[in-house]
């Protein structure tokens, strides 16, 4: 038995230090610059992802986790958990914890905005106009990415409402659009699920956001969106919201994944690629550089780990599975069409129900 054990560790470590060694060679090779220099013409798309690439970085400062969880009811998360484990015995604590935390999330702590209320009168409907955008301040300690600028033309009162990308300052506001929802919860489900749990950022090009955590009893990555208190249900955009999409890209801590094949569950829904990318072999190429990069990023945070090639084989193997999964067929949402969003914003997006 022993004798197993060892070849096992012995393949083990030679995989995860072979694919260390490529990872390595392409870092090295300056093909990433050679990439960006040669399609100045897809210069918008690669910056964003290029952007994205470190995102759930951004969730990982331990005081912000201990303010994330200063800030949220854990009882009441807690307390609901335990009510549905009695309930449900098919899903694993884990699961049923996000669960809860989407449903707190949705329903408790954090508040839709299309437009902004009125500081007199309450209003934010036919009252609030839109008046452009400004830049946003100097310094910027919030990240604010722009100040969308209203007027309520019932008080003659200006309103900026700043889109804010620092997820402990959105534990204060509490308020936002897609962006600013997943950004918030991708930190209260990194404080939930600690250290060791899988979280993923999951960008799409048609300008929605979602996320994803790798359940450990199902063994696979489980689709959330916050904005519509959803669980696993990767069908909602296409076959529920009748959503057009080009790309939707993952970004985790250890790799990017193209996830298109995965949300783009409907052919007529499916943007032509080459209508938004000159050549569709770039995002493949792209992807390919910066996961060396992650990699060997990776392996550096925990190489003087006496398993750090054991754990990197497991960061390999869980990104070579998913390749393989399917997604169910579709969409297990009751509701039709967008929940979030005024009626008339979600029909102009395209996304009122297939």
């Amino acid at each position: 038995m022993n004798h197993l054990q060892d070849l096992k560790k012995a393949l083990t470590e030679a995989y995860a230090q072979s694919s260390l060694q490529n990872a390595s060679k392409i870092a090295q090779s300056k093909s990433l610059e050679k990439l960006i220099r040669n399609h100045q013409q897809d210069q918008r798309l690669i910056s964003t992802i290029l952007h994205m690439a470190d995102v759930t970085d951004t969730y990982n400062d331990p005081n912000d986790i201990d303010l994330a969880l200063d800030t949220i009811d854990l009882g009441k998360i807690y307390e609901r958990v335990d009510a549905r484990e009695k309930e449900d015995t098919k899903l694993a604590y884990q699961d049923l914890l996000v669960i809860e935390l989407l449903h707190y999330f949705k329903h408790d702590f954090f508040t839709w905005v299309t437009k902004p209320k009125c500081p007199q009168c309450h209003n934010d409907g036919g009252n609030i106009e839109p008046q452009g955008s400004s830049s946003p301040p100097n310094p910027n300690p919030d990240e604010i990415s722009v100040v969308e600028n209203y007027r309520c033309v019932e008080c003659g009162v200006n309103v900026d409402f700043a889109r804010i990308n620092r997820p402990a300052k959105l534990l204060e506001t509490r308020s936002g659009r897609c962006g600013e929802w997943v950004n918030c919860f991708m930190l209260l489900l990194r404080a939930l699920l600690g250290a060791e749990g899988h979280i993923r950022y999951v960008w799409n090009n048609e300008d929605h956001v979602w996320c994803e955590f790798y359940s450990d009893s199902q063994s696979r990555w489980i689709h959330l969106d916050p904005c519509e208190d959803v669980f696993d249900d990767p069908n909602l955009y296409c076959q529920n919201w009748g959503k057009e999409m080009s790309y939707c890209i993952g970004f985790g801590d250890s790799y990017v994944m193209d996830l298109s094949e995965k949300y783009i569950t409907n052919k007529d829904k499916q943007i032509d690629k080459k209508s938004v990318v000159s050549d569709l072999q770039l995002i493949p190429r792209l992807i390919r550089q910066i996961n060396a990069r992650k990699l060997l990023k990776t392996y550096e945070s925990f190489r003087f780990d006496t398993i750090a090639l054991q754990r990197i084989y497991d960061i390999l193997v869980m990104f070579n599975n998913e390749k393989v999964l399917s997604a169910p067929v579709g969409s297990k949402t009751e509701a039709v069409g967008r929940q979030s969003g005024t009626a008339e914003w979600t029909s102009a997006r395209g996304e009122g129900g297939s």
